[in-house]
Order: structure tokens, then sequence, then C-alpha cells
């Protein structure tokens, strides 16, 4: 499975931004990046990256609406909210709605690099549960037609016999019988 470590990141303050992609660059992450909430979602839309790095306090369309919108189509995607704002509420809520953490400007890089390499590894293992919930569905659902298959015949060779055969418990209940007994409703 390739790792997909593309990152779309967007700040409405153009210093920050270009801060913001050069660390994530130097750190192996191909970087998207957009000015504002409404060109991040064009950019979402086309691209689909697996992390959004998004400034909380933006023009036009704002970091929770943004996220709200990226995650009603794409609930898998990773929300890292950064804010600079000394009252948090409005980012622990957001992580309350979906988003994978928060960090507050200013912030250490370092700090930066390490959520949003946590942020892709838990996208990278919930896709990679998905793909191993799929292979295991389709796994059961073979097996499941192989064993009705099974029954099928087998219950074909019990009724194709054509002398009276019926299965008894230990108390002599009849468990089963084939179609040459005429017992109706006790044939399995």
């Amino acid at each position: 499975m390739g790792e997909n470590k593309k990152v779309l990141v967007v700040d409405d303050d153009p210093e920050i931004l270009n801060m913001i992609a050069e660390a994530l660059s130097q750190a192996g992450c191909e970087v998207l990046v957009a000015h504002d909430g409404r060109e991040a979602l064009e950019l979402f839309r086309v691209e689909r990256p697996p992390l959004v790095v998004v400034d909380l306090k933006m023009p036009k369309l704002d970091g929770v609406a943004l996220m709200k919108a990226i995650k009603d189509t794409s609930p898998r995607t990773e929300i890292l909210i950064v804010t600079a704002h000394a009252d948090l509420a409005s980012a622990i809520e957001a992580i309350r709605q979906g988003a994978f953490d928060y960090v507050q400007k200013p912030f250490d890089f370092n700090v930066l690099i390490g959520r949003v390499s946590q942020a892709l590894e838990r996208h990278r293992l919930v896709s990679e549960k998905e793909v191993l919930l799929e292979e295991l569905e389709q796994r059961v659902q073979a097996r499941t037609a192989a064993l009705l298959e099974s029954q099928r015949r087998l219950r074909a060779v019990f009724n194709g016999i054509r002398d009276c055969l019926v299965i008894l418990d230990q108390t002599f209940k009849i468990l089963a019988s084939n179609e040459t007994t005429g017992l109706s409703g006790t044939s399995s």
C-alpha cells in the first residue's frame, strides 16, 4: 500500500502559509496551499489529500466550516487545526466535531511536523483497516456461497437416495429424513 503524504495547508496569512508549506515539504510531504477556505475546498475536491492543515479563523470560510464541508464528502480526511487565538474553546469544539488535533500559534515546527506525521499515520492505518475489512467481507461472502452450494449438493445426494433414510438423535427425535420417507417438515 502506497503512503500518501499529500497535505493541503490553508491559511490567510501568506507568511505563515509559506513557512508551514516549506517545513512540511522538507519533512517529505507533498504540499498543496490555499489562501482561504473556499479556495481550499475547491482544491480539496480535485486533489483529495488525506490531511488538511487549516487556520481556524479565516475570511470567507473559516476552519470549522471548511472542516465540516470536507468531512461531509470525505469523513476519513484528517483535519489539523492551527490557531493563534488565546481562547481555544473553538479549537476544542473543532476536535469534538472531528478534527484530528490542534496546534496553537506561534508553534514549534517540530511539534507541527510531529502532529502531521501522526495524522498521516492515522489516515494510513484507517485506510488499511478498511481495505482489510473489505477483503475479509469478500472472503466471508465467498465461503458462505461455497457452504450454501455444498449444503445444496449434500441435500440433493441425501434426497436422491431411493431407500428411506432417517437421522435420529439419542432420544430418537427425527433430525432429518430424505424425501423417500414421506415425512413432511422433518428434512433439513
